[in-house]
């Protein structure tokens, strides 16, 4: 993805197309997770070993590889110069920084949950119907992003982003009930994506050549620490200094729109084109 799109100039495309498929995915789990919920956990896990199992079959049968022909050089030492460039890339490092801190803000997604289930009594299936929604407009919001790229140059898409990602958090202060839950769900569905395509068309741009995917697997794995982090503080704050779900909403707000004063450091060179 990140080979292909820094060729064509399309990273902004091949993350959209990504992130649609991982919607299309979670349209189908989300009910079905609901539904598993109120099984035997046994009987849940099972079904979820035996999807995992069955990826197997799809790519002994589907994928096709082409040959490459071994060669003489020391993996161990394609590895060494590998870290090395990525260490001495300033645009990488620097978009590792910008991913830590966008997604370091407290997250409420935990206190969500217990927002959902303690205080609004939501079913698990119920819960699960919001995820399907989320992801269905989730594939909107890909589709929008995938149009914008063309015209508006990435510098821009940033800052709509975490001015969205800001915007999106408020909206949750109105999450009272079961109908006010399906409409949040259905308008962050597509923003929450609008908020995270520019942090993917990013990295895809800032990887180096000829390490795209250990470059893009590193970023991505300060993401997903970021991201659990988030979740920690958030929680911490809800359970153990007693923060009310409201407050952590706004605390999450004012450290997301905070972005903002990094993205005009970013050099212009990868921010500049639109894809083709």
């Amino acid at each position: 993805m990140v080979e292909y799109g820094q060729k064509y100039q399309n990273t902004g495309g091949m993350s959209s197309l990504r992130l649609a498929m991982s919607k299309t995915a979670v349209l189908i789990g989300g009910p079905v997770g609901g539904y598993l919920a109120y099984r035997n956990f046994n009987i849940s896990t099972s079904v979820c070993m035996a999807m995992m199992l069955l990826l197997m079959f799809v790519y002994i049968f589907t994928l096709k590889e082409i040959e490459v022909t071994k060669g003489s050089s020391d993996i161990w030492a394609d590895i060494k110069k590998q870290f090395h460039i990525l260490s001495h890339s300033k645009v990488l490092l620097f978009t590792g920084v910008l991913v830590l801190l966008w997604k370091l803000s407290p997250g409420f997604q935990t206190p969500l949950w217990f927002h959902q289930t303690s205080s609004l009594h939501f079913s698990s299936s119920f819960i699960g119907i919001l995820y399907s929604v989320m992801a269905a407009t989730g594939i909107i919001g890909a589709i929008i992003y995938g149009k914008m790229c063309k015209w508006i140059n990435l510098r821009r898409l940033l800052y709509i982003g975490v001015i969205i990602d800001a915007l999106d958090s408020l909206v949750f202060l109105f999450y009272e009930d079961e109908m006010s839950a399906i409409i949040i769900s259905t308008l962050t569905g597509i923003s929450s994506i609008l908020c995270v395509l520019p942090l993917y068309d990013l990295a895809a741009r800032a990887t180096p050549k000829r390490s795209e995917s250990l470059g893009y697997a590193l970023i991505f794995s300060v993401w997903n620490f970021a991201d659990a982090i988030s979740d920690m503080l958030g929680s911490s704050l809800y359970d153990n200094y007693n923060l009310g779900f409201n407050e952590l909403v706004w605390i999450n707000t004012f450290t997301t729109a905070a972005i903002l004063f990094l993205i005009p450091i970013l050099p212009k060179w990868i921010t500049k084109y639109t894809d083709l």
